[in-house]
């Protein structure tokens, strides 16, 4: 019904809202410990991957967090890599996931 799709659209909106909430009233510090205590305690493949360069230093820093990180530049794929070449991003997190075990 229309009642439950505005109701699901709502719930949608507020979990937007809740992660970008916590972008826009943090600082810059309070942003860098959320992000590195997240991310130290990740212990699985991790893979980074990015349709431009993330900058230099960024694949040393998050190596530095997440000693499983591979990063990856798909240059000219823009914001988002899977939709520029789904069937690249499909082969590469099947093997992702083989090299897990």
């Amino acid at each position: 019904s229309r009642l439950a799709a505005l109701h699901a659209g709502a719930r949608s909106r507020d979990v937007v809202l809740g992660v970008w909430g916590t972008v826009f009233e943090s600082t810059d510090q309070e942003l860098l410990a959320l992000v590195e205590g997240a991310a130290s305690a990740v212990t699985v493949p991790y893979l980074a991957l990015f349709g431009s360069d993330p900058g230099e230093g960024y694949a040393d820093w998050l190596g530095g967090l997440v000693p499983s990180a591979t990063v990856e530049v798909w240059d000219g794929s823009g914001h988002w890599p899977h939709l520029a070449d789904p069937d690249r991003f499909a082969e590469r997190v099947g093997r992702l996931a083989a090299e897990s075990g």
